[in-house]
C-alpha cells in the first residue's frame, strides 16, 4: 500500500495556540473556505464524505501537527472512501497555521494540553531521526 511521506518543511513544529481563539478570524475564514464543506462545522454538522470532524468529539486532536499539517498539504489516502485532498497548491503553511489554531478552539483545555505533547514528542521523534 502507497505511503504519504511529509517533506522535512512539513515536519516544522506549528507554534500550538496558547489561548482557544487565537488566530480564529484568519483560521475561520480559512477553514470555512477550504474545510467545511468535507469536514463540517464545530458542531460537526454539514460535512460530507465521511470526512472526520475536527471538534472535541473527533479525533483530530490525537494528531501531531506535523502529521496534520502534513495531511492538508499533501493530502492523505483514504480507506474505503476518496481520501483527504493535496491543498497544498491552495493554502500557505502560515494559512494551515491558522486553521489548525482555529480548529484547536474547538477541543477542551485537555484535549489542547494532549495533543501538545503528542506534537512535541512527534517532533521530537522526527528531529532524532534526521541526525542519524
Amino acid at each position: 500500500m502507497p505511503t504519504i511521506q511529509t517533506p522535512p518543511a512539513v515536519d516544522a513544529a506549528i507554534e500550538p495556540a496558547s489561548t482557544p481563539g487565537k488566530g480564529s478570524v484568519e483560521g475561520s475564514d480559512l477553514y470555512a473556505a477550504n474545510c467545511q464543506v468535507c469536514h463540517g462545522d464545530s458542531n460537526g454538522a454539514g460535512g460530507r464524505g465521511g470526512a472526520p470532524i475536527h471538534n472535541d468529539r473527533g479525533h483530530t486532536w490525537h494528531h501531531p501537527d506535523a502529521q496534520l499539517r502534513g495531511w492538508v498539504l499533501n493530502g492523505k489516502l483514504g480507506s474505503g472512501r476518496a481520501g483527504m485532498p493535496a491543498l497544498g497548491d491552495k493554502l500557505t503553511e502560515p494559512e494551515v497555521d491558522a486553521i489548525l489554531t482555529f480548529i484547536r478552539s474547538w477541543w477542551t483545555t485537555e484535549q489542547r494540553d494532549s495533543q501538545a505533547d503528542v506534537s512535541e514528542r512527534y517532533q521530537d521523534a522526527l528531529d532524532k531521526q534526521q541526525k542519524r
